[in-house]
Protein backbone atom coordinates (compact mmCIF):
# COMPACT_ATOMS: atom_id res chain seq x y z
CA UNK A 1 0.00 0.00 0.00
CA UNK A 2 1.08 3.58 -0.74
CA UNK A 3 -0.15 6.45 1.47
CA UNK A 4 -0.03 10.04 0.15
CA UNK A 5 -0.92 13.12 2.21
CA UNK A 6 -2.56 15.55 -0.23
CA UNK A 7 -1.47 18.99 1.01
CA UNK A 8 -0.16 21.85 -1.13
CA UNK A 9 2.95 19.72 -1.45
CA UNK A 10 1.86 16.05 -1.47
CA UNK A 11 3.92 13.91 0.91
CA UNK A 12 4.50 10.16 0.49
CA UNK A 13 4.00 8.61 3.94
CA UNK A 14 4.41 4.99 2.75
CA UNK A 15 5.59 3.68 -0.62
CA UNK A 16 4.53 0.16 -1.69
CA UNK A 17 4.66 -0.88 1.95
CA UNK A 18 3.57 -4.43 2.88
CA UNK A 19 4.21 -4.33 6.62
CA UNK A 20 0.83 -3.79 8.32
CA UNK A 21 2.44 -2.39 11.48
CA UNK A 22 4.23 0.31 9.47
CA UNK A 23 1.03 1.18 7.60
CA UNK A 24 -0.96 1.49 10.83
CA UNK A 25 1.75 3.69 12.36
CA UNK A 26 1.83 6.03 9.34
CA UNK A 27 -1.96 6.27 9.25
CA UNK A 28 -2.13 7.05 12.98
CA UNK A 29 0.50 9.79 12.51
CA UNK A 30 -1.69 11.71 10.06
CA UNK A 31 -3.02 14.93 11.60
CA UNK A 32 -5.68 17.44 10.66
CA UNK A 33 -4.16 20.55 9.08
CA UNK A 34 -5.61 23.76 7.64
CA UNK A 35 -3.36 23.64 4.58
CA UNK A 36 -5.44 23.73 1.38
CA UNK A 37 -5.21 20.42 -0.45
CA UNK A 38 -3.78 19.88 -3.93
CA UNK A 39 -5.84 16.89 -5.08
CA UNK A 40 -4.69 17.14 -8.70
CA UNK A 41 -0.99 16.96 -7.82
CA UNK A 42 -1.56 14.16 -5.30
CA UNK A 43 -3.50 12.07 -7.83
CA UNK A 44 -0.82 12.53 -10.49
CA UNK A 45 1.75 11.37 -7.95
CA UNK A 46 -0.40 8.34 -7.13
CA UNK A 47 -0.77 7.62 -10.84
CA UNK A 48 3.01 7.71 -11.34
CA UNK A 49 3.51 5.27 -8.45
CA UNK A 50 0.79 2.86 -9.59
CA UNK A 51 1.27 -0.61 -11.05
CA UNK A 52 -1.23 -0.11 -13.84
CA UNK A 53 -4.02 -2.68 -13.70
CA UNK A 54 -2.96 -3.81 -10.24
CA UNK A 55 -3.81 -0.42 -8.67
CA UNK A 56 -6.92 0.79 -6.87
CA UNK A 57 -6.97 4.37 -5.47
CA UNK A 58 -8.99 5.21 -2.37
CA UNK A 59 -9.35 8.96 -1.84
CA UNK A 60 -10.52 10.28 1.54
CA UNK A 61 -11.76 13.88 1.64
CA UNK A 62 -14.90 15.97 2.21
CA UNK A 63 -15.87 17.38 -1.19
CA UNK A 64 -13.91 15.88 -4.07
CA UNK A 65 -16.03 15.78 -7.25
CA UNK A 66 -15.56 13.99 -10.58
CA UNK A 67 -14.13 17.10 -12.25
CA UNK A 68 -11.19 16.94 -9.84
CA UNK A 69 -10.19 13.58 -11.35
CA UNK A 70 -10.06 14.68 -14.98
CA UNK A 71 -6.26 14.43 -15.29
CA UNK A 72 -6.04 10.81 -14.12
CA UNK A 73 -5.66 7.66 -16.24
CA UNK A 74 -9.09 6.44 -17.38
CA UNK A 75 -8.64 2.78 -16.44
CA UNK A 76 -7.60 3.18 -12.81
CA UNK A 77 -10.40 2.32 -10.36
CA UNK A 78 -10.99 5.13 -7.84
CA UNK A 79 -13.17 5.06 -4.75
CA UNK A 80 -13.80 8.56 -3.36
CA UNK A 81 -14.86 8.57 0.29
CA UNK A 82 -16.31 12.01 1.08
CA UNK A 83 -17.18 12.63 4.70
CA UNK A 84 -20.39 14.60 5.10
CA UNK A 85 -20.59 17.61 7.41
CA UNK A 86 -23.31 19.93 8.62
CA UNK A 87 -23.50 23.21 6.72
CA UNK A 88 -23.77 25.27 9.89
CA UNK A 89 -21.02 27.86 9.67
CA UNK A 90 -20.45 31.56 10.29
CA UNK A 91 -17.25 32.91 8.78
CA UNK A 92 -15.09 36.01 9.23
CA UNK A 93 -14.32 36.50 5.55
CA UNK A 94 -11.98 39.50 5.78
CA UNK A 95 -10.45 41.97 8.22
CA UNK A 96 -8.01 44.84 7.72
CA UNK A 97 -6.77 48.05 9.31
CA UNK A 98 -5.45 51.31 7.86
CA UNK A 99 -3.65 54.35 9.25
CA UNK A 100 -5.84 57.41 8.56
CA UNK A 101 -5.51 61.05 9.62
CA UNK A 102 -7.95 60.48 12.46
CA UNK A 103 -6.07 57.34 13.57
CA UNK A 104 -6.17 53.60 12.90
CA UNK A 105 -9.50 52.36 11.58
CA UNK A 106 -10.65 48.98 10.34
CA UNK A 107 -13.26 47.08 8.37
CA UNK A 108 -14.42 43.46 8.47
CA UNK A 109 -16.86 41.24 6.57
CA UNK A 110 -18.85 38.46 8.30
CA UNK A 111 -20.77 35.79 6.36
CA UNK A 112 -23.70 33.68 7.58
CA UNK A 113 -23.57 30.42 5.61
CA UNK A 114 -26.61 28.93 7.35
CA UNK A 115 -30.31 28.97 6.39
CA UNK A 116 -31.28 30.92 9.53
CA UNK A 117 -30.73 34.51 10.69
CA UNK A 118 -27.97 34.69 13.31
CA UNK A 119 -27.00 37.08 16.11
CA UNK A 120 -23.36 37.07 17.17
CA UNK A 121 -20.68 39.15 18.88
CA UNK A 122 -17.82 40.72 16.94
CA UNK A 123 -14.74 42.06 18.70
CA UNK A 124 -11.23 43.39 18.04
CA UNK A 125 -8.50 42.61 20.58
CA UNK A 126 -4.76 42.89 21.15
CA UNK A 127 -3.78 40.00 23.35
CA UNK A 128 -6.24 40.08 26.26
CA UNK A 129 -7.17 43.75 25.76
CA UNK A 130 -10.55 44.30 24.08
CA UNK A 131 -10.37 47.35 21.79
CA UNK A 132 -13.77 47.15 20.07
CA UNK A 133 -16.92 45.09 20.55
CA UNK A 134 -20.26 45.04 18.74
CA UNK A 135 -23.32 42.78 18.44
CA UNK A 136 -24.29 41.82 14.89
CA UNK A 137 -27.42 40.45 13.26
CA UNK A 138 -26.65 38.65 10.01
CA UNK A 139 -29.39 37.33 7.76
CA UNK A 140 -29.36 33.78 6.38
CA UNK A 141 -26.94 33.17 3.48
CA UNK A 142 -25.74 36.78 3.47
CA UNK A 143 -22.79 39.00 4.40
CA UNK A 144 -22.43 41.87 6.87
CA UNK A 145 -19.82 44.65 6.70
CA UNK A 146 -18.52 46.01 10.01
CA UNK A 147 -16.95 49.47 10.14
CA UNK A 148 -14.49 49.81 13.01
CA UNK A 149 -13.82 53.34 14.35
CA UNK A 150 -10.51 54.63 15.69
CA UNK A 151 -8.47 51.97 17.50
CA UNK A 152 -5.60 52.32 19.97
CA UNK A 153 -2.23 52.05 18.28
CA UNK A 154 -1.01 48.46 18.62
CA UNK A 155 1.47 46.28 16.69
CA UNK A 156 -1.34 43.96 15.63
CA UNK A 157 -5.12 43.51 15.89
CA UNK A 158 -7.15 40.31 16.14
CA UNK A 159 -10.78 40.27 14.98
CA UNK A 160 -13.04 37.41 16.06
CA UNK A 161 -16.66 36.36 16.07
CA UNK A 162 -18.18 34.46 19.00
CA UNK A 163 -20.27 32.01 17.02
CA UNK A 164 -21.48 28.59 18.13
CA UNK A 165 -20.93 26.87 14.79
CA UNK A 166 -19.44 23.62 13.49
CA UNK A 167 -16.23 25.18 12.19
CA UNK A 168 -14.25 27.57 14.40
CA UNK A 169 -11.06 27.91 12.32
CA UNK A 170 -12.54 30.73 10.21
CA UNK A 171 -13.84 32.72 13.19
CA UNK A 172 -10.65 34.76 13.71
CA UNK A 173 -8.32 36.90 11.61
CA UNK A 174 -5.29 39.11 12.31
CA UNK A 175 -4.15 42.42 10.83
CA UNK A 176 -0.59 43.47 11.62
CA UNK A 177 0.07 47.19 11.61
CA UNK A 178 3.30 47.54 9.62
CA UNK A 179 4.68 50.96 8.85
CA UNK A 180 5.54 52.13 5.33
CA UNK A 181 8.48 54.53 5.41
CA UNK A 182 8.62 57.04 2.54
CA UNK A 183 10.11 60.21 4.09
CA UNK A 184 13.14 61.36 6.08
CA UNK A 185 12.56 63.78 8.98
CA UNK A 186 15.62 65.89 9.86
CA UNK A 187 15.50 66.94 13.52
CA UNK A 188 17.96 69.31 15.21
CA UNK A 189 21.04 70.93 13.62
CA UNK A 190 21.51 68.37 10.87
CA UNK A 191 24.58 69.02 8.68
CA UNK A 192 23.66 70.32 5.21
CA UNK A 193 25.87 67.68 3.57
CA UNK A 194 23.64 64.98 5.06
CA UNK A 195 20.44 66.61 3.81
CA UNK A 196 21.85 67.25 0.32
CA UNK A 197 23.12 63.67 0.01
CA UNK A 198 19.73 62.27 1.06
CA UNK A 199 17.97 64.44 -1.51
CA UNK A 200 20.51 63.38 -4.15
CA UNK A 201 19.43 59.75 -3.79
CA UNK A 202 15.78 60.77 -4.29
CA UNK A 203 14.48 60.88 -0.72
CA UNK A 204 11.93 63.41 0.49
CA UNK A 205 13.64 65.22 3.40
CA UNK A 206 11.48 67.30 5.77
CA UNK A 207 13.33 69.56 8.22
CA UNK A 208 11.58 69.98 11.59
CA UNK A 209 12.38 72.17 14.56
CA UNK A 210 9.84 70.38 16.73
CA UNK A 211 10.55 66.67 17.17
CA UNK A 212 6.93 66.13 18.24
CA UNK A 213 5.84 66.67 14.62
CA UNK A 214 7.60 63.53 13.41
CA UNK A 215 5.08 61.11 11.87
CA UNK A 216 5.17 57.34 11.60
CA UNK A 217 5.74 57.32 7.82
CA UNK A 218 9.43 58.21 7.87
CA UNK A 219 12.96 57.63 9.09
CA UNK A 220 14.48 60.25 11.42
CA UNK A 221 17.97 61.73 11.12
CA UNK A 222 19.00 63.71 14.21
CA UNK A 223 22.04 65.77 15.15
CA UNK A 224 22.90 68.15 17.98
CA UNK A 225 20.51 66.47 20.42
CA UNK A 226 20.62 63.92 23.21
CA UNK A 227 19.38 60.46 22.23
CA UNK A 228 17.00 60.41 25.22
CA UNK A 229 15.15 63.43 23.78
CA UNK A 230 14.02 61.46 20.74
CA UNK A 231 11.06 59.12 20.35
CA UNK A 232 10.74 55.59 19.02
CA UNK A 233 11.30 55.40 15.26
CA UNK A 234 13.95 54.18 12.78
CA UNK A 235 16.83 56.54 13.48
CA UNK A 236 20.12 57.73 11.94
CA UNK A 237 21.77 59.52 14.86
CA UNK A 238 24.87 61.74 14.71
CA UNK A 239 26.54 61.31 18.08
CA UNK A 240 28.48 64.49 18.85
CA UNK A 241 29.85 64.30 22.37
CA UNK A 242 30.83 67.55 24.07
CA UNK A 243 33.51 65.74 26.07
CA UNK A 244 35.72 62.70 25.59
CA UNK A 245 36.52 63.05 21.88
CA UNK A 246 39.53 61.08 20.65
CA UNK A 247 41.72 61.80 17.64
CA UNK A 248 42.08 58.86 15.27
CA UNK A 249 45.57 57.46 14.70
CA UNK A 250 44.80 54.14 13.02
CA UNK A 251 43.37 53.53 9.56
CA UNK A 252 39.67 52.99 9.06
CA UNK A 253 38.39 49.46 8.60
CA UNK A 254 34.89 48.63 7.39
CA UNK A 255 33.28 45.34 8.38
CA UNK A 256 31.49 42.99 5.99
CA UNK A 257 28.14 44.70 6.46
CA UNK A 258 25.36 45.76 4.03
CA UNK A 259 25.76 49.38 5.19
CA UNK A 260 29.29 49.56 3.76
CA UNK A 261 28.52 47.83 0.47
CA UNK A 262 30.21 49.67 -2.46
CA UNK A 263 31.83 52.13 -0.01
CA UNK A 264 35.63 52.56 -0.24
CA UNK A 265 36.63 53.02 3.40
CA UNK A 266 40.34 53.40 2.66
CA UNK A 267 39.65 56.82 1.07
CA UNK A 268 37.73 58.24 4.05
CA UNK A 269 39.32 60.71 6.46
CA UNK A 270 37.78 61.30 9.89
CA UNK A 271 39.60 63.49 12.41
CA UNK A 272 38.12 62.39 15.73
CA UNK A 273 35.41 60.21 17.31
CA UNK A 274 32.95 60.51 20.17
CA UNK A 275 32.55 57.80 22.85
CA UNK A 276 30.01 55.17 21.73
CA UNK A 277 26.51 55.34 23.24
CA UNK A 278 26.15 51.59 23.45
CA UNK A 279 29.14 49.24 23.26
CA UNK A 280 26.82 46.28 22.58
CA UNK A 281 25.70 47.60 19.19
CA UNK A 282 27.29 46.09 16.09
CA UNK A 283 30.39 47.89 14.81
CA UNK A 284 30.23 48.76 11.12
CA UNK A 285 33.25 51.09 10.73
CA UNK A 286 36.16 51.18 13.20
CA UNK A 287 39.55 52.77 13.72
CA UNK A 288 41.52 50.32 15.83
CA UNK A 289 39.14 49.53 18.71
CA UNK A 290 37.19 52.78 18.34
CA UNK A 291 33.73 52.35 16.75
CA UNK A 292 32.89 55.10 14.25
CA UNK A 293 29.62 53.69 12.87
CA UNK A 294 27.37 51.31 14.79
CA UNK A 295 23.94 49.77 14.26
CA UNK A 296 21.53 48.20 16.71
CA UNK A 297 18.15 48.59 18.37
CA UNK A 298 16.92 51.47 20.52
CA UNK A 299 13.44 51.56 22.10
CA UNK A 300 12.45 48.62 19.91
CA UNK A 301 13.44 50.43 16.69
CA UNK A 302 16.54 50.12 14.47
CA UNK A 303 19.27 52.74 14.91
CA UNK A 304 22.48 53.69 13.08
CA UNK A 305 24.88 55.82 15.12
CA UNK A 306 27.61 57.98 13.57
CA UNK A 307 30.12 58.56 16.39
CA UNK A 308 31.78 61.51 14.65
CA UNK A 309 30.89 64.94 13.31
CA UNK A 310 30.37 65.11 9.56
CA UNK A 311 32.17 68.48 9.66
CA UNK A 312 35.33 66.67 10.85
CA UNK A 313 35.44 64.43 7.78
CA UNK A 314 36.02 64.67 4.01
CA UNK A 315 33.62 61.76 3.40
CA UNK A 316 30.70 63.97 2.20
CA UNK A 317 32.88 65.00 -0.77
CA UNK A 318 33.23 61.40 -1.96
CA UNK A 319 30.73 59.33 -4.03
CA UNK A 320 30.66 56.67 -1.32
CA UNK A 321 28.84 59.00 1.11
CA UNK A 322 25.39 59.05 -0.62
CA UNK A 323 25.80 55.31 -1.24
CA UNK A 324 26.23 54.77 2.51
CA UNK A 325 23.14 56.89 3.23
CA UNK A 326 21.14 54.91 0.67
CA UNK A 327 22.25 51.63 2.28
CA UNK A 328 21.35 53.06 5.69
CA UNK A 329 17.84 54.06 4.60
CA UNK A 330 17.25 50.61 3.12
CA UNK A 331 18.45 48.85 6.28
CA UNK A 332 16.42 51.09 8.61
CA UNK A 333 13.21 50.60 6.62
CA UNK A 334 13.69 46.85 6.28
CA UNK A 335 14.12 46.24 10.01
CA UNK A 336 10.36 46.07 10.44
CA UNK A 337 8.91 43.85 13.14
CA UNK A 338 6.47 42.24 10.65
CA UNK A 339 7.45 38.98 8.93
CA UNK A 340 4.30 38.80 6.81
CA UNK A 341 1.21 36.67 6.30
CA UNK A 342 1.46 32.90 5.78
CA UNK A 343 -0.74 29.97 4.88
CA UNK A 344 -0.90 27.17 7.49
CA UNK A 345 2.31 25.14 7.30
CA UNK A 346 3.77 27.34 4.54
CA UNK A 347 7.55 27.05 4.11
CA UNK A 348 9.72 30.00 3.09
CA UNK A 349 13.39 31.00 3.25
CA UNK A 350 13.94 34.16 5.34
CA UNK A 351 16.94 36.48 5.26
CA UNK A 352 16.87 38.73 8.33
CA UNK A 353 20.58 39.56 8.33
CA UNK A 354 23.63 38.07 9.97
CA UNK A 355 22.55 39.19 13.43
CA UNK A 356 19.26 37.30 13.24
CA UNK A 357 19.88 33.64 12.47
CA UNK A 358 17.87 31.81 15.15
CA UNK A 359 14.18 32.39 15.85
CA UNK A 360 12.09 31.08 18.74
CA UNK A 361 8.42 30.83 17.73
CA UNK A 362 5.77 31.68 20.35
CA UNK A 363 1.98 31.55 20.27
CA UNK A 364 -0.07 34.63 21.18
CA UNK A 365 -0.56 33.17 24.65
CA UNK A 366 3.23 32.93 25.14
CA UNK A 367 3.80 29.19 24.61
CA UNK A 368 7.15 28.33 23.01
CA UNK A 369 6.26 26.16 20.00
CA UNK A 370 9.58 25.49 18.25
CA UNK A 371 12.85 27.09 17.08
CA UNK A 372 14.26 27.73 13.61
CA UNK A 373 17.92 28.06 12.57
CA UNK A 374 17.74 30.20 9.41
CA UNK A 375 21.29 29.23 8.41
CA UNK A 376 20.36 25.55 8.16
CA UNK A 377 16.66 25.46 7.34
CA UNK A 378 13.75 27.40 5.95
CA UNK A 379 11.06 29.01 8.04
CA UNK A 380 7.87 26.96 8.38
CA UNK A 381 4.70 28.60 9.64
CA UNK A 382 2.55 26.86 12.29
CA UNK A 383 -0.36 24.76 11.05
CA UNK A 384 -3.00 26.59 13.11
CA UNK A 385 -4.33 30.02 12.02
CA UNK A 386 -3.51 32.84 14.44
CA UNK A 387 -0.98 35.48 15.48
CA UNK A 388 2.57 34.47 16.43
CA UNK A 389 5.83 36.00 17.63
CA UNK A 390 9.32 35.16 16.37
CA UNK A 391 11.95 36.18 18.92
CA UNK A 392 15.68 36.63 18.26
CA UNK A 393 17.61 38.13 21.17
CA UNK A 394 15.93 41.42 22.02
CA UNK A 395 14.09 41.60 18.68
CA UNK A 396 10.44 40.55 18.42
CA UNK A 397 8.84 39.92 15.03
CA UNK A 398 5.14 39.38 14.45
CA UNK A 399 3.58 37.24 11.76
CA UNK A 400 0.11 35.92 11.04
CA UNK A 401 -1.13 32.56 9.77
CA UNK A 402 -4.31 33.00 7.75
CA UNK A 403 -6.80 30.43 6.58
CA UNK A 404 -7.00 29.99 2.81
CA UNK A 405 -10.14 31.62 1.36
CA UNK A 406 -11.18 28.21 -0.04
CA UNK A 407 -11.15 26.79 3.49
CA UNK A 408 -13.80 29.18 4.83
CA UNK A 409 -16.80 27.00 4.06
CA UNK A 410 -17.74 23.45 5.01
CA UNK A 411 -19.78 22.28 2.04
CA UNK A 412 -19.43 18.53 1.49
CA UNK A 413 -19.98 16.31 -1.56
CA UNK A 414 -21.34 12.74 -1.86
CA UNK A 415 -19.01 9.75 -2.18
CA UNK A 416 -18.67 8.04 -5.55
CA UNK A 417 -16.62 5.49 -7.50
CA UNK A 418 -15.04 5.41 -10.96
CA UNK A 419 -14.33 2.14 -12.76
CA UNK A 420 -15.68 0.29 -9.73
CA UNK A 421 -16.87 -2.59 -11.94
CA UNK A 422 -13.34 -3.38 -12.98
CA UNK A 423 -12.38 -3.29 -9.29
CA UNK A 424 -14.97 -6.00 -8.48
CA UNK A 425 -13.91 -8.11 -11.46
CA UNK A 426 -10.29 -7.89 -10.36
CA UNK A 427 -11.18 -9.05 -6.85
CA UNK A 428 -13.20 -12.04 -8.21
CA UNK A 429 -10.44 -12.94 -10.67
CA UNK A 430 -7.77 -12.70 -8.00
CA UNK A 431 -9.82 -14.93 -5.68
CA UNK A 432 -10.23 -17.58 -8.40
CA UNK A 433 -6.52 -17.50 -9.23
CA UNK A 434 -5.57 -17.70 -5.55
CA UNK A 435 -7.95 -20.67 -5.09
CA UNK A 436 -6.45 -22.52 -8.11
CA UNK A 437 -2.86 -21.92 -7.03
CA UNK A 438 -3.68 -23.22 -3.57
CA UNK A 439 -4.78 -26.66 -4.89
CA UNK A 440 -1.92 -26.86 -7.39
CA UNK A 441 0.52 -26.26 -4.54
CA UNK A 442 -1.13 -29.03 -2.49
CA UNK A 443 -0.87 -31.54 -5.39
CA UNK A 444 2.79 -30.57 -5.92
CA UNK A 445 3.49 -31.14 -2.22
CA UNK A 446 1.85 -34.61 -2.28
CA UNK A 447 3.86 -35.62 -5.37
CA UNK A 448 7.06 -34.47 -3.68
CA UNK A 449 6.28 -36.49 -0.56
CA UNK A 450 5.45 -39.62 -2.69
CA UNK A 451 8.72 -39.35 -4.63
CA UNK A 452 10.70 -38.97 -1.39
CA UNK A 453 9.09 -42.12 0.10
CA UNK A 454 9.92 -44.17 -3.05
CA UNK A 455 13.51 -42.91 -2.98
CA UNK A 456 13.84 -43.76 0.75
CA UNK A 457 12.55 -47.36 0.33
CA UNK A 458 14.78 -47.93 -2.71
CA UNK A 459 17.82 -47.32 -0.56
Amino acid sequence: MTIIEAGQKPIIRANHETNHAVLKKQTAALELTYDHENIDKALKLADSLSNGKETVIHLFSDRVVKDDLSGLSENIPIDVHNFSSQNDNLSLLSFGTANRKEGITGVAVVENQTKKDKTLEFQVTNGKEVLFIKKLSVKANSEKTVDIPVLKEKPYYTASINANDNYSADNEMTAIQSAIYEKVYAVGNVNAFLINALETIGLDVIQLEDKEKVRKDGVVIAQGMELEELGSYPLLFVNEAKKGKQKLTEKLLGTDDPLMEYVQTEKIYIESTSPPINKQWTNVLVSGDLPLIQKGTYQGQPIIALNFSVADSDWPLQPGFPIFLYNSFQWLTQQTNFLGYYQPGEEKWLNLGKDTQKLAIFSESGNNLYSVDLQKEGFKAPSMPGTYEAVSGDQVFYFSVLLDEREKEIISAPSFSINSKSTEMKVVSDNKQNFLWYWLACVALLLLMFEWEVYRRGR
